[in-house]
């Protein structure tokens, strides 16, 4: 089979590009549809548009492949960078093997030769790790989900058949934790309070500008205007709660969170400050959600033990993922960048 892969062009090769993802990426979370994800990923990105490359059957003309790198800006140990993150990555089911998938990602590549681009960043699933090994890119890393469970009624039915006896424990359990995370809170409570946020204001520059961490760690840009177009441009069914400080009602820190069912799902947690208020936002979450009946607060992330300890303290669990985390770069891989430990991503960060 011949085919050639060619820069993306929108009056050409807009609808082939729909037909691709339609077919071959799984958006069916989104709750908006293709012609809007579309337009809000090529057109209202302040960043910019991705870089897409095409390939063409060059028999029947037929587009078979996509993928594509999109401009994110990064605060690198104090620093603003520009980084490519790849998505979109598609290819036709009947072309999967010994077809375009390799030589797409070459040209995706390339763009790392851009002087103003820091690294490309990728986060393929399993099957896809082995392109980006072979074609030179760093593995850094896994991306770690992490749990914490609301009501474990659902949980327990694996292990307890004897329907009475699981609500029992049930009950009981949900009690126990509550409790606990009503402890914690309670310290909390002194000096923060939360509330659920509709609009991403100026505010929000205000958590940005004094962030104590990005100095530290590798951490996506969170400015008002970026948030607006991740978070509430995109048509997706997000909701905000904002930590206040009490003293003077200033928000110093918010999660970012869609809901599924009856699972919570974090896109993104920033704070002012790590640990306290990371724990202290996602104790005011866990009882909200439990006010609703949700069962579980769900965190994909990748980054610093730091914070992943943070979790460990309020109950949250590590579970298995199938995500990696690769980069590639014209520099000489720092220590910087390598160590996990010194990254900040959520769920959020790391895919679009």
């Amino acid at each position: 089979m011949n085919f050639s892969i060619i820069p993306f062009v929108e009056e050409k090769y807009k609808k082939a590009l729909l037909t691709l993802w339609k077919e071959n990426l799984s958006l069916s979370n989104h709750a908006f549809s293709l012609e809007d994800r579309y337009d809000w990923l090529y057109h209202k990105n302040p960043l910019g548009p991705p870089s897409t490359f095409i390939a063409i059957n060059t028999e029947s003309d037929q587009a078979i492949g996509t993928a594509s790198a999109f401009p994110r800006e990064i605060s690198f140990l104090g620093t603003h960078k520009k980084i490519l993150i790849l998505c979109d990555f598609a290819v036709s089911k009947k072309y999967r093997v010994f077809g375009p998938a390799v030589p797409l990602q070459k040209e995706i590549k390339k763009l790392i030769s851009n002087e103003n681009v820091f690294f490309l960043f990728a986060y393929p699933n399993a099957q896809g790790s082995g392109i980006f090994n072979r074609l030179g890119y760093t593995y850094v890393g896994d991306v770690e989900n992490w749990t914490k469970v609301l009501y474990p009624k659902a949980i327990l039915r694996s292990h307890i058949k004897n329907e009475l006896l699981n609500s029992i424990i049930s009950f009981v359990l949900s009690l126990f934790f509550n409790l606990i995370d009503q402890i914690f809170l309670s310290i909390y409570r002194i000096f923060y309070y939360a509330e659920p946020m509709g609009e991403i204001d100026d505010c929000f520059d205000h958590v940005w500008k004094n962030n104590r961490y990005k100095s530290r760690y590798i951490i996506g840009l969170k400015d008002s205007e970026y948030l607006r177009w991740r978070y509430k441009r995109s048509g997706d069914d997000i909701e905000i709660m904002g930590l206040f400080r009490k003293r003077d009602k200033r928000l110093v820190g918010y999660v970012i969170y869609k809901l599924r069912d009856d699972v919570v799902l974090v896109q993104d947690i920033f704070t002012v400050r790590i640990k306290g208020q990371i724990k202290a936002i996602l104790l005011f979450l866990a009882t909200a959600m439990r006010g609703l009946k949700k069962k579980s607060i769900f965190i994909s992330f990748y980054g610093s033990n730091e914070i992943t300890d943070t979790f460990k303290k309020i109950f949250f669990v590590k579970r298995p993922g199938d995500r990696k985390c690769f980069l590639l770069t014209d520099e000489t891989i720092q220590y910087e960048i390598k160590s996990k430990n010194n990254w900040s991503f959520f769920d959020g960060d790391l895919d679009i």
